[in-house]
């Protein structure tokens, strides 16, 4: 059983079946599982940070916002899951849009972009501007042809549609929607759907149309003629496009102003992040040209960012701990050693060394790592009786 204690300054973090799980080891395990990359992150926005002071160049909230929003609601559902595969949290992504922001407002503050420039883009690229004609339909999908014409004759008999479609269709993303798909152009759609739909007019409802998802009843809710694009409309994105163009990635903007930065670290595993400190810091993990990073909030982006991973290693350790406890089963000093041994010889010194480096590791954590995994066999192994 886990029973979590995720207060400020309580001195346990979590009971694993009555063990308690200290701040101080989910530190460690959070450093583990991140520590680099977030201090690496941390780092390049605090030199972006210095570099934007200096040039008095502002991001606002709002637009940090503004470009959140239109990333969430462009990804829906699959937005979270992303964050989740990246390791990140919502705060990381703006904090990510605010440093490309900057980024963007500091390498194109100088860059004009000419009338002729724009003209001859939009020349080039005239059909990517036009809109063309589109439909706004709403469907409910059911899977034979007998439940589509049951459905067609409840709704001549008067039946909504948006409510059929929440208790029949089984399209769950729309149906919720009340079958509501939005606004689509040709080429989007099935081809049986897309000519169906743009063959009624707006109220009509189709006869059932089977495609490779099953059978749909289909309804038009408004239509949108093509329209040619005209330069006036679309003059501003063009000169967006131009200038991110010439524009430099963070990370270009990053490397050059830390080859002329003086980057200091208090811990000897983010020693290619900047030199290592010979004075020790509890309150800080780096210096950036006299600025801290604070150690405070170092471990809150770090347990933002990878504190679910942290944990669920953690949980897993005392689990298996516990099991080998119980069993009897103990893994000795010396073989540990001996696998790490053979872990370094097949990967050699340095490649080792400059792996640990790279995820910020310290060789403990990695023969702890081989403990565990040589725990685990015995575990597995433990009621095998060969003849």
């Amino acid at each position: 059983i886990v029973w979590w204690a995720m207060f400020a300054g309580q001195k346990n973090i979590a009971l694993i079946n009555g063990q308690k799980i200290s701040r101080v080891e989910f530190e460690e395990a959070l450093e583990d599982n991140g520590g680099m990359t977030i201090l690496n992150m941390m780092i390049g926005e605090k030199l972006i940070d210095q570099e934007a002071k200096k040039n008095g160049v502002v991001v606002t909230d709002q637009e940090v916002e503004d470009q959140f929003n239109t990333i969430s609601t462009g990804m829906g559902s699959s937005f979270a899951s992303l964050l989740q595969q990246y390791g990140m949290s919502e705060d990381d992504l703006r904090e990510s849009l605010r440093i490309n922001l900057i980024v963007f407002e500091m390498s194109t503050k100088d860059v004009v972009i000419t009338d002729e420039e724009i003209e001859t883009y939009f020349n080039e690229n005239r059909s990517s501007f036009d809109e063309p004609e589109q439909v706004m339909a709403s469907h409910i999908l059911v899977d034979t042809e007998e439940e589509a014409k049951e459905i067609k004759n409840l709704l001549e008999q008067g039946e909504d549609f948006a409510q059929l479609a929440v208790s029949r269709s089984t399209d769950s993303g729309s149906a919720q929607l009340g079958g509501d798909l939005g606004y689509f152009s040709r080429g989007k759609m099935v081809a049986e759907f897309e000519n169906a739909a743009f063959s009624l007019g707006i109220g009509e409802i189709s006869d059932p149309v089977q495609s490779s998802y099953g059978y749909h009843i289909i309804k038009v809710t408004d239509r949108k003629p093509a329209k040619a694009a005209n330069l006036e409309d679309v003059r501003d994105a063009i000169e967006l496009t131009l200038k991110a163009e010439r524009a430099k990635s963070a990370q270009e903007v990053i490397g050059e102003l830390t080859q002329v930065a003086d980057i200091e670290v208090f811990d000897e595993r983010f020693a290619q992040l900047g030199k290592v400190s010979e004075k020790k810091n509890s309150k800080a993990v780096a210096m950036v040209n006299g600025e801290a990073i604070s150690r405070k909030d170092y471990m809150k982006r770090l347990e933002a960012s990878v504190g679910t991973n942290a944990m669920s290693q953690i949980i897993s350790t005392a689990l298996l701990e516990q099991q080998a406890e119980k069993l009897g089963v103990t893994v000795s000093e010396d073989l540990v050693n001996s696998e790490f041994e053979k872990i370094r010889e097949e990967l050699g010194s340095s490649t080792l060394q400059s792996l640990l480096n790279q995820y910020g590791m310290k060789e403990e954590a990695l023969k702890d790592s081989v403990r565990l995994n040589l725990l685990a066999y015995e575990i597995l192994t433990h009621d095998i009786v060969l003849d």
